[in-house]
């Protein structure tokens, strides 16, 4: 087990109740929005008015015969219905048998569900849980733990390359009645083998520069939003700010002035990597995995293209899905949908309350809601009382749930889909994407607002003489930051998207109104803000024009 390892099995160990996997997090409030019990990684908890991976297992995670890497099955369980640690799941008995959403029978094996997508989840806790790492490491420095060069990025490459060596490892940032309370009790995947270009068999383009061995020609990276110093790929700006997080703790632990200001992942030109870290990675994995990958349909035997006829195992067994259903399912998993989801009301995806059998307990798999899904629901809510409010989860549910249907209600043989029903496969699977990328856009003017209303009260406070920082201030220096790393983080989410509707010129002007590599404005400094102001006015006018986002809507998120 590594440092860092056996740092979070502590912290887990000591908070962990026996009563439904419960884990009270009292690992120290460090003034972040990290725990992020909401499940859409913003971070705000939102109070706001708003076929196969190398390894040889599937891309949800499971092996051949449909168990995970660790021997459980899809479902975290084992074979008699036990945990994987061997003890029964300390949860009331389930009150509801049948249930609704999204659930499609086998046509392949006999009381068997076809859905399967614990890899796409297991990566979307992994970032919850880099993301409460990373707002812990301030206390872990003030506490007097030691750390030397390179433990840091060590600690958050557990998540990013995550070992299935570590897979008992314990979970603590989750919901406190989590049913899954180690990681493999969802599954073993990791970060980095599915972030944009390190899975590129699909990719629409180059997200890395490429040396062509024959003739020594380069090719450049297509990646762009973030221009900083040896950043070519998306896996090389993650790099880049876990180098960045790691200079600032160990300039903390040695009590310069300047780390000592503001907790680790925040620096003074107001870059909030906590926010950018969860933000940026969730893009360029489950929104280019999504979009780009299994719910693509430009590569043939992938996504919309793969065989509706049963997937096999090692043994020529058929397993529980054909590889088209697979595809499919995994791309719900990075939107993040609960089983239910279109079967909630906007605020109860928000409130992220679900424990639709009755049992007591928050399954991460089946009844959680992560990612995109909730910002779908956050913007809803936002917007409910308007003439134009918004629908990004009916409209994603339909895309999502009724294209599942059509993929289950066709052919499962060589032949697969009709041309027909191939065609409406993908009208729903654009509402799904679609529906996905505006509530993402509409996310990028939520935060455009709080940055507005930020600025505002930074006058404010000048204007009436109050001391930054002080108890009667109304702007916080630490509110700023974070909202601008969401605004830019959701942001560099477009250029994943194949066929975005933003061009490439248009993600150019916002990220130059957004700011490149930091706000082009922090509250305090001798320049104007109002170039920045205006900039940021801009940038939500674009966004608003590009999605078909009215004026009351752009104000009302």
């Amino acid at each position: 087990m590594k440092l860092h390892s056996l740092t979070v099995a502590l912290i887990a160990m000591s908070t962990l109740s026996v009563a439904c996997g419960d884990k009270n997090d009292d690992t120290g409030d460090t003034g972040h929005a990290d725990h992020d019990h909401d499940g859409d990684g913003d971070g705000d908890d939102d109070a706001d008015a708003d076929g196969t991976d190398a390894d040889g297992t599937d891309a949800d995670g499971t092996d051949a015969d449909g168990t995970d890497a660790d021997g459980t099955d899809a479902d975290g369980t084992d074979a008699d219905g036990t945990d994987a640690d061997g003890e029964e799941p300390a949860c009331g008995e389930p009150t509801v048998t049948e249930l609704e959403g999204y659930y499609f029978d086998s046509a392949f094996v006999d009381d068997a569900s076809s859905v399967s997508n614990t890899g796409q989840i297991m990566r979307q806790v992994l970032m919850t849980e880099m993301k409460a790492y990373v707002g812990d490491l301030t206390d872990m420095v003030d506490d007097g733990d030691e750390f030397a060069a390179g433990d840091v990025v060590s600690g958050l490459m557990y998540y990013f390359d995550f070992n299935a060596e570590d897979a008992d490892d314990a979970l603590y940032a989750t919901p406190d009645n989590a049913l899954q309370t180690t990681w493999g009790e969802i599954s073993t995947k990791n970060l980095v083998g599915k972030i944009a270009g390190n899975d590129s068999a699909t990719d629409h383009t180059n997200w890395t520069d490429t040396v062509d061995e024959a003739t020594g020609d380069v090719t450049p990276s297509s990646f762009a939003g973030f221009p900083a110093d040896g950043v070519n790929s998306p896996e090389s700006l993650v790099m880049h700010w876990f180098n960045e997080i790691e200079a600032n703790v160990l300039a903390r632990a040695e009590g310069d002035t300047d780390a000592l200001a503001n907790p680790v992942y925040l620096t003074a030109d107001g870059v909030d990597r906590q926010q950018l870290l969860q933000k940026f990675l969730t893009g360029a994995v489950t929104f280019s995995q999504g979009s780009d990958d299994y719910l693509d349909n430009d590569v043939d035997g992938k996504g919309l293209l793969a065989s509706a006829e049963c997937s096999t195992d090692d043994a020529g067994e058929c397993k529980k899905y054909s590889a088209l259903e697979h595809a499919w399912d995994e791309g719900f998993g990075y939107f993040g949908g609960a089983r239910n989801y279109g079967l909630m009301t906007a605020a109860d995806i928000k409130a992220n309350e679900n424990d639709a059998n009755g049992d007591e307990c928050m399954d991460l798999i089946t009844e959680y809601n992560w990612g995109g899904s909730v910002n779908a629901a956050k913007r809803d809510v936002g917007s409910a009382d308007l003439d134009s409010a918004t629908d990004f989860v009916g409209e994603a549910w339909t895309g999502f749930h009724d294209g599942r249907a059509i993929i289950d209600g066709a052919g499962h043989d060589v032949d697969g889909l009709n041309d027909d029903e191939m065609t409406d496969l993908v009208a729903h699977r654009d509402m799904a994407i679609a529906a996905w990328e505006k509530a993402i856009a509409a996310t990028v003017v939520h935060y455009i607002n709080d940055m507005k209303a930020d600025l505002m009260a930074a006058g404010t406070d000048a204007m009436a003489g109050v001391e930054p920082g002080s108890e009667d201030a109304t702007y916080s220096f630490a509110d700023y930051a974070k909202h601008w790393g969401e605004a830019k983080g959701f942001g560099l989410w477009f250029q994943f998207n194949p066929n975005s509707p933003m061009s490439a010129e248009q993600f150019a002007t916002l990220h130059e109104k957004l700011g490149w590599t930091a706000p082009g404005y922090v509250p305090g400094s001798s320049d104007d803000y109002m170039p920045f102001y205006t900039g940021l006015e801009e940038a939500s006018t674009l966004l608003g024009e590009i999605y078909g986002f009215d004026d009351e809507l752009l104000a009302a998120w």
